[in-house]
């Protein structure tokens, strides 16, 4: 029984080293509890040339260490090291019923593997067509129209009931800055505003979208949950390998444009992005919007009216 704890225990350890470290704990428990060795270190069904049962599977094949190349092998293996699969419990072979009933169980587990991996691959393309649709929809619904103070012309597009502004507003209002001062900041991701500037900064025809009208936005893209993957830009972002990529689904192609405060300092360029709304929270605060590249969501929070946002306008109705 040493002799094959040793070798199990050699074999955890060069699995760890691949990373492949969730049965480890199992197999440390399992080397104690080998039934066909009864702690000799031989097997007693002599099928495996005396080598052990740590070196021979239920077949009497010599195990190759060295075919252990990805988490599925490394568990097939273990598994023969473990139970001792050559035996079912007593000390002797399993009968030719008992192998053909493994075989069928197992052929099974694999019918099963199979259809539940096509299921999925077509649930992959149905959703990317679906995505592909909604986004030549959104495409046809989408126009422009400029802003008279300053000749921008902007984006808008039809979300539901409302049609919103498609880029962040980029009108040089007093007290409005772009991030880090640059400004090719404020033309790729729109200017920063503090809240009083903002509830002005709308081209006539539109105006700084109410609390309840983001809402209504984020409900009809889904809800806040998911909404921000289909809102934002599909390009644009700091890219995070635990949250899908933004789809742009509707082509409001929204983009991180960060946030400032009142001391001069920005944060968030390409990370994340901050939108007012119209609804004052209290005296010193008011309501906006959070996009995240690190997350799905849209997050309805509350910052100081001192601090800068971006703005989103909504076509009066």
């Amino acid at each position: 029984m040493k002799y094959r704890s040793k070798v199990v225990w050699c074999l955890c350890l060069l699995l760890a080293g691949m990373g492949i470290v969730a049965v480890v704990p199992r197999v440390a428990h399992a080397a104690t509890i080998c039934t066909c060795c009864k702690g000799t270190g031989k097997n007693l069904c002599k099928v495996c040339g005396g080598r052990g049962c740590a070196q021979c599977n239920w077949k009497g094949e010599v195990i190759d260490l060295s075919a252990i190349n990805t988490p599925e092998a490394a568990a097939r293996i273990l598994m023969d090291i473990t139970t001792c699969t050559c035996c079912n419990g007593t000390g002797k072979n399993y009968t030719a019923a008992e192998k053909a009933a493994m075989k069928k169980a197992a052929d099974e587990r694999a019918k099963q593997a199979e259809a539940e991996k096509a299921r999925q691959a077509a649930a992959a393309e149905a959703e990317r067509v679906r995505i592909e649709i909604a986004a030549q929809a959104s495409q046809a619904s989408i126009s422009t129209f400029t802003d008279s103070r300053d000749g921008k012309t902007y984006k808008k597009i039809a979300m539901g009931t409302q049609t919103w502004m498609a880029e962040n507003l980029n009108y040089n209002a007093t007290n409005s800055k772009c991030n880090n001062y640059k400004e090719e900041n404020c033309v790729k991701y729109g200017r920063l505003y503090d809240w009083k500037t903002a509830l002005t900064a709308c081209p006539a025809g539109t105006h700084l979208p109410t609390d309840e009208e983001w809402a209504t936005l984020v409900d009809y893209a889904g809800g806040e949950k998911k909404a921000g993957t289909k809102l934002k830009s599909s390009t644009g972002w700091k890219e995070s390998k635990r949250v899908p990529a933004g789809t742009d689904e509707f082509g409001f192609s929204a983009l991180p444009g960060g946030d400032g405060n009142s001391d001069g300092k920005f944060y968030d360029l390409g990370y994340k992005g901050y939108w007012w709304s119209s609804t004052e929270c209290d005296a010193l605060k008011a309501w906006d919007w959070k996009m995240g590249g690190d997350f799905e969501n849209v997050f309805r929070y509350y910052s100081k009216k001192t601090d800068l946002g971006s703005v989103r306008c909504v076509v009066d109705e």
